[in-house]
C-alpha cells in the first residue's frame, strides 16, 4: 500500500490535505480516520486541527466481499495540531473623522490603528486602505475591512478584522447661506486649532478639505488671481469638497470663513 503524503503540521483551525496514492480495486472502499478529537478528517483527506497535539490520521481500504468475506489495509500518517497565537484586538491611535450623528467614515479620512500584539501585520479590502504601520485612508464610498494578523514562531496565525462604511460627507450650495457670519465684524485670522488644508493640492477635477467640529459651519470662496469669486460653497464639519474642473490651470485662492475668523490658502489647478 502507498504511504499517505502531506503536511507534517496543522495549525489550530486550519485545513490541510493529505494524499494517498493507492489504486482502489473492485470491491474495496477507502475510509479516512482520526485517532483522537485533536483533529478531524473527512473521505478526502482534508484534516481539520481542533486543539493542539498529537494526533494519527489512517487511509484505510476496506475489502467486501460475499465469497470471500473482509479484510482491510491501512497506512498511517502522524500530525502535530499547533496553537495558534492569541487573538488580537485593534483600537485607535487617531480616530476617523465621523458623518454627524452617524459611525459611518468620512471620504478621504484618515486614522491610525494598533494591533494590541506586537508584529503582526495590516491588511484591507473593500472601500479603505491601510499601509504597514496601520494608517488607514476611506479611499471610496462604500464598506471597507481592515484586518490585522499576527503570527507565532510555529507559523501559525490569527486575525481580527473590523468593518467601516464610508460615506461622503460632502455639502454643496450654489449660493452661500452666510446667515452664521457677521460680515461687519473685523476679520479676525483663523487660529492654528482651526486651520485648513486644502488636498490634494495641486488638484485637477475636486480638491477636498477637512473640518473640525469645533471649527463650526461656514463657507469656502474660490476665488482667481484678480480677486474675482467664482464659486461659494456652504461647509459643515467633516469632509467638504469644491468641484473646479470647469477652471482652467492656474494658480487659485480659497478663502474660508467661520464665526471664529477666515483663512486663505493657495489652490493650484493643474
Amino acid at each position: 500500500m502507498e504511504p499517505t503524503t502531506g503536511p507534517a503540521n496543522v495549525c489550530r483551525g486550519a485545513v490541510i490535505a493529505l494524499q494517498n496514492g493507492t489504486a482502489l480495486p473492485g470491491n474495496f472502499s477507502k475510509q479516512w480516520l482520526s485517532s483522537n478529537s485533536k483533529a478531524t478528517v473527512n473521505n478526502n483527506g482534508n484534516v481539520t486541527g481542533i486543539s493542539p497535539g498529537a494526533v494519527r490520521i489512517t487511509y484505510k481500504l476496506n475489502y467486501s466481499n460475499p465469497d470471500f468475506g473482509t479484510c482491510s489495509s491501512a497506512a498511517i500518517r502522524d500530525l502535530a495540531v499547533l496553537a495558534i497565537p492569541a487573538t488580537p484586538a485593534i483600537s485607535f491611535i487617531v480616530r476617523p473623522t465621523y458623518e454627524a450623528g452617524t459611525t459611518s467614515i468620512c471620504l478621504f479620512s484618515t486614522f491610525v490603528l494598533r494591533g494590541s500584539l506586537a508584529g503582526g501585520t495590516w491588511s484591507s479590502a473593500g472601500a479603505v486602505t491601510v499601509n504597514s504601520n496601520g494608517l488607514v485612508t476611506a479611499s471610496s464610498i462604500g464598506t471597507g475591512t481592515v484586518t490585522y494578523t499576527v503570527y507565532n514562531t510555529s507559523g501559525c496565525s490569527y486575525s481580527r478584522t473590523v468593518t467601516y462604511n464610508v460615506v461622503s460627507c460632502e455639502t454643496y450650495a450654489k449660493s452661500a447661506n452666510t446667515s452664521a457670519i457677521n460680515k461687519d465684524a473685523a476679520p479676525v485670522l483663523l487660529t492654528s486649532s482651526y486651520k485648513f488644508i486644502l488636498y490634494p493640492n495641486p488638484a485637477r477635477t475636486r480638491v477636498f478639505f477637512n473640518v473640525a467640529l469645533e471649527a463650526g459651519e461656514g463657507n469656502a470662496v474660490l476665488s482667481d488671481m484678480q480677486g474675482k469669486e467664482l464659486k461659494i460653497i456652504v461647509f459643515k464639519p467633516g469632509i467638504n469638497s469644491i468641484e473646479i474642473s470647469n477652471y482652467p490651470a492656474g494658480m487659485y485662492f480659497v478663502t474660508f470663513r467661520t464665526k471664529q475668523g477666515f483663512q486663505t490658502e493657495k489652490l493650484v489647478i493643474d
